[in-house]
C-alpha cells in the first residue's frame, strides 16, 4: 500500500505582510513602537485527562505549550526587560476557559504577569501576527498548528520538534526547532532571534517563500485533483491515500 501525503493551505493573498498593519495592534495592546514582542496564536485548549484521548505523557498538560512559554519569560526578560508576551486566543470551551484563568493565576503566581498580555480572540490574525518580532507555536502536540500563517506572514518563527511542525519548520531554514517542554531552550531561541535581525529577517523571508511554493489552498487543491487522477486510473491494489 501506498501513502499520499497532502498539506492543508492557506491565501496567501490574505495572509500577506505587505498589506497588514502590525503597528494597529501593536497600539491596541498598548505596546510602544521597537518594544520586543513574542506572540503565540492559539486556543486554549484543556488538558486531556485520559490516556485513552492523549498520549499518557501528555495527561494533565496544557497542549499548546503556554506553561513552557511562561517559564521561558524569565530568562528572557533578564536580558530584555521590556519584553512582552502576547497571547492570542481563548479558552475552547467551558473546560478551556476554567484552563485559561488557570494559566492567568500561572502567571501571577511565577512573577511574570507584567510581562503577558493575554489578547483574547483576534479576527485580525494577519495584523496580529505583523506586530510580533518573534512568533511561536510550542506545541506538545501537533499538526501543522498555527505555523503556516505566522510563516506567510514572514514572521520569524519558533516551534517545537513535534508532529507536522517539522515539516513546515527548517530548523535554521525557514524558522528555528526547540523541544517541547525546554523552557531554557525556548528561551535561548527568543533571545538569538532578538539579538540577530538579520538571521530573524533572513527565516522569515525564507519561510514565507517556503509557504508560498508549497502550502496554500490552491497546491491543496492541485494536489487533491492529481491524486483523484491518478486514483481514478491507479490499478494498484490496496492504495490508501491520507490527507493531512
Amino acid at each position: 500500500s501506498s501513502i499520499e501525503v497532502i498539506y492543508y493551505g492557506l491565501d496567501g493573498t490574505r495572509f500577506d505582510p505587505s498589506s497588514a498593519d502590525g503597528s494597529k495592534v501593536r497600539r491596541a495592546l498598548g505596546l510602544r513602537p521597537g518594544q520586543p514582542v513574542i506572540g503565540l496564536v492559539a486556543y486554549f485548549y484543556p488538558p486531556g485527562d485520559s490516556p485513552r484521548l492523549v498520549p499518557p505523557h501528555l495527561v494533565g498538560k496544557g497542549i499548546k505549550g503556554h506553561e513552557v512559554v511562561l517559564a521561558a519569560i524569565p530568562k528572557v526578560v533578564a536580558a530584555y526587560p521590556d519584553a512582552r508576551f502576547v497571547f492570542v486566543g481563548k479558552g475552547w470551551g467551558p473546560l478551556g476557559e476554567a484552563y485559561e484563568a488557570q494559566v492567568r493565576r500561572l502567571a501571577v503566581d511565577s512573577g511574570v504577569d507584567r510581562h503577558v498580555i493575554f489578547a483574547g480572540e483576534r479576527s485580525d490574525v494577519a495584523d496580529t501576527l505583523a506586530s510580533f518580532d518573534v512568533a511561536q507555536q510550542v506545541s506538545l502536540c501537533e499538526n501543522l498548528g498555527g505555523s503556516i500563517e505566522a510563516l506567510t506572514m514572514a514572521r520569524p518563527l519558533i516551534a517545537t520538534r513535534v508532529g507536522g511542525l517539522v515539516d513546515s519548520v527548517k530548523d535554521g531554514r525557514t524558522g528555528l526547532l526547540v523541544e517541547p517542554e525546554d523552557p531554557g531552550g525556548l528561551a535561548d531561541a527568543i533571545m538569538r532571534l532578538l539579538a540577530d535581525r538579520p538571521l530573524a529577517d533572513r527565516l522569515a523571508q525564507a519561510g514565507r517563500e517556503f509557504m508560498l511554493q508549497g502550502f496554500t489552498v490552491q497546491k491543496t487543491c492541485d494536489d487533491l485533483d492529481a491524486l483523484c487522477a491518478r486514483l481514478e486510473s491507479a490499478s494498484t491494489p490496496g492504495y490508501r491515500p491520507m490527507v493531512s
